[in-house]
């Protein structure tokens, strides 16, 4: 039986190559993984030079007779051309629309990602913020911070009773629901496909259409939808100006999905009463960006999925459908290149 050649582009560790072994002895497994950074590195801070050719020519040996790939969040340069025997590659994250411009959905080579891995460490950000906003944490860090004791002259609000809008619940947006309604708020959710059943803990859920009343009414937005030619920009000025100006919105999405001139302006102009972001139109977040100074904005540098054990979870997910490719069975996670997720 032939013997399947794979390629790890995120090292994993001695134990967990060890593991992979152990359970598909039918593979050889290369980590590339030092290499594939070597080269995205070099090509961003010495293109052309000799170092970065000779990363690249190390890559594309290690590489080229790879059937399988265990992704990273960047993929590297021209992946089809460097890999014709590549049939399947496998994504750390959820989010792969870097990985679809690369041209291996063209090239027949079938995608899979990471979803549902960070729902839940994504949904506590979600109301590890809520609730920072609602106890007004940001003004006592600075207090702290200034040695200022005071009491009494800031409005504390309880999650209970208020409503949280999900735009876009999948397997992330679903955990965000769960953990609202714990805190006894109202969920309101929009997915593009209302057909099946409402998931749990979603007291309202919209079609894409049915967006306008649910900023309309929400107290807090939660922006989780992946980056398409559709979501791009779908969150500007009408959409924020039509938010409660009491409201909070929030984007664990994708930066661009939000055009962050027009929320720096509502932010600064009273159309809704503050942020939550832990993704930007540019990252990192230009140092020149308004965003910084806005006591009414809570940043986090990209990490709301981050975990001590992401990469453990993400190779749990690769381990079961690396034994259903061997055994010719359906993927797990397969992405829709035309939907873009």
């Amino acid at each position: 039986m032939d013997r399947i050649k794979v390629a790890l582009g995120v090292s994993v560790g001695e134990e967990m190559e060890r593991e992979l072994r152990a359970y598909a002895p039918r593979i050889d497994l290369k980590d590339v993984g030092h290499l594939v950074g070597r080269e995205i590195r070099l090509l961003r801070s010495d293109p052309g030079s000799p170092e970065q050719k000779q990363a690249t020519a190390e890559l594309d040996a290690a590489v080229q007779d790879a059937e399988v790939l265990l992704s990273s969040f960047r993929l590297p340069e021209n992946v089809p051309g460097r890999t014709p025997m590549l049939k399947w590659v496998q994504s750390m994250g959820a989010g792969v629309e870097r990985i679809l411009r690369s041209g291996l959905s063209e090239a027949g080579v079938i995608v899979t990602n990471a979803r549902g891995v960070a729902s839940r460490p994504i949904a506590e950000w979600v109301l590890c913020s809520a609730l920072m906003i609602s106890k007004n944490m940001p003004v006592y860090f600075q207090r702290k911070r200034d040695r200022h004791y005071q009491r009494m002259d800031l409005r504390n609000f309880s999650l209970e009773g208020m409503s949280m809008g999900i735009l876009g619940v999948g397997a992330i947006g679903g955990e965000i629901a769960k953990l609202s309604k714990a805190f006894g708020m109202t969920v309101l959710a929009t997915r593009k496909n209302t057909d099946g059943p409402v998931p749990p803990s979603v007291d309202r859920l919209f079609p894409p259409s049915g967006t306008g009343e649910l900023l309309e009414t929400s107290d807090f937005v939660v922006v989780s939808l992946p980056l398409t030619p559709e979501t791009a920009g779908s969150i500007s000025e009408p959409q924020l100006r039509s938010m409660k100006p009491s409201a909070y919105i929030m984007n664990i999405g994708r930066g661009p999905i939000i055009d962050e001139a027009a929320l720096v302006r509502a932010l600064k102009e009273g159309w809704i009463a503050g942020a939550a972001l832990d993704v930007f139109e540019k990252e990192p977040l230009p140092q020149d960006s308004e965003l910084w100074a806005m006591d009414n904005v809570i940043l986090t540098p990209h990490i709301s999925g981050e975990v001590e054990d992401y990469n453990d979870r993400v190779v749990a997910v690769f381990k079961e459908n690396l034994g259903r490719y061997l055994a010719g069975e359906a993927l797990l996670n397969v992405v829709d290149a035309e939907r873009g997720y």
